[in-house]
């Protein structure tokens, strides 16, 4: 309780100073904003006569400057009447120089025109003789291609013999050939029958050589036949 009691002397001894300073404070506070709202009141009269000022030489400018607009609206008006006046003679010029114009037009139009129908008939007479030429030659292209046709027809005759021909040499060199198998056969039979014969009279030269002296016996090598070479079938 003591301890409560203490406390709240305390508070209280705080609060007897901090009031004096608290109303202190609070009557600058009022005195600034006093002042400022005195000031603010000023300016604003000031603001108010400034712009009273500014729009009397305002209205004075607007004034002359309405009065600089007239001025130039007539001048423009006066300078609209002379250039309509001016734009009305070249109007009128071109108008003049337009048909004119368009009488030369006419005239190189009707010239152009003869000139295109003397042009249209040597065109047709051109035509007429490309025609005739091209039927010309055409009928020169059918006489060269009947005549290429029939030396293409002698031609395939001559290869077709030449092809019959080879075919029959042909036939005669397969003969020729499947004839040299068994050719080459007995001339291999005759060669080993002869070979065979001569093994045997060397082994019967040594039997005997070994009961007599020695005696050395040449023999002639054997003579082999080469085969006759065909020559090669011609290609087709």
């Amino acid at each position: 309780m003591s301890d409560r009691l203490a406390k709240l002397e305390g508070s209280y001894d705080a609060l007897k100073v901090v009031r004096p300073l608290t109303i202190t404070v609070l009557g600058v506070l009022l005195a600034a904003l006093i002042f400022v709202l005195s000031f603010m009141a000023a300016e604003l009269r000031d603001l108010n006569v400034g712009q009273e000022a500014i729009l009397r030489d305002l209205n004075a400018r607007q004034e002359a400057t309405n009065g600089k607009i007239d001025a130039i609206s007539r001048d423009l008006n006066a300078k609209q009447e002379t250039t309509s006046a001016e734009i009305d003679a070249i109007s009128r010029d071109l108008n003049a120089r337009q048909e004119a114009t368009n009488g030369k037009i006419d005239a190189i139009s009707r010239d152009l025109n003869a000139r295109q129908e003397a042009t249209n008939a040597k065109i047709d007479a051109i035509s007429r003789d490309l025609n005739t030429r091209q039927e010309t030659t055409n009928a020169k292209i059918d006489a060269i291609s009947r005549d290429l046709n029939t030396r293409q027809e002698a031609t395939n005759g001559k290869i077709d013999a030449i092809s019959r021909d080879l075919n029959a040499r042909q036939e005669a060199t397969n003969a020729k050939i499947d004839a040299i198998p068994a050719k080459l056969a007995e001339e291999f039979r005759a060669m080993r029958s002869e070979m065979a014969a001569q093994t045997s009279a060397i082994a019967n030269s040594i039997t005997a050589a070994r009961q007599v002296q020695p005696q050395i016996i040449l023999m002639p090598a054997p003579q082999i036949e080469r085969p006759v070479p065909v020559p090669e079938p011609p290609k087709q």
